[in-house]
Formats: C-alpha cells, structure tokens, sequence
C-alpha cells in the first residue's frame, strides 16, 4: 500500500512558514527559502541573546526583565514602565 506522507510533512512545513511569518517575498511562502532563512535567523537570535547579556553584565546593567515579572496577578495594563 503506497504512503502519501501528508500528516507529518505538511505539519512540519506548516510550522516553518508559521515561523517565517513577516520575512518578506518568496522567504515567508517558499518552503525551502523560509527553512533557510529561518535557520539562518534563529542561529543569529540565540547568538544576540548572548550577547545582549553580555553586553548589560560589561557595562554594569542589571539584565532586562518586564516591569510585572514578580507580580504575576496583575494584569498588563496596569503595568507602567
């Protein structure tokens, strides 16, 4: 019996192009150019995020969090940074 591989291929490209929502041209619609660039993105967001700590510790700034992190009951519009 021959296997179509709908389910779980579909899913998964599905979940590339979810992701690359906001790129611009055939990099949000094309599978194969989103899943590049989307790698390409990711790798440069977890090296920054690095670097962001990096650069707060160096120059002597506590990390930044939201203004609500302690206080989880409130809501966000009674937030005021």
């Amino acid at each position: 019996m021959r296997v179509k591989r709908g389910f779980k291929a579909r899913h998964r490209r599905q979940k590339v192009l979810k992701l690359a929502k906001g790129f611009r041209g055939g990099r949000s619609k094309l599978y194969r150019t989103a899943a590049g660039t989307l790698d390409r993105a990711l790798r440069y967001a977890y090296r920054d995020r690095k670097a962001r700590k990096r650069d707060s510790a160096r120059f002597g700034l506590p990390a930044s969090t939201p203004p609500c992190a302690a206080t989880t009951f409130l809501t966000a519009s009674s937030c005021t940074a």
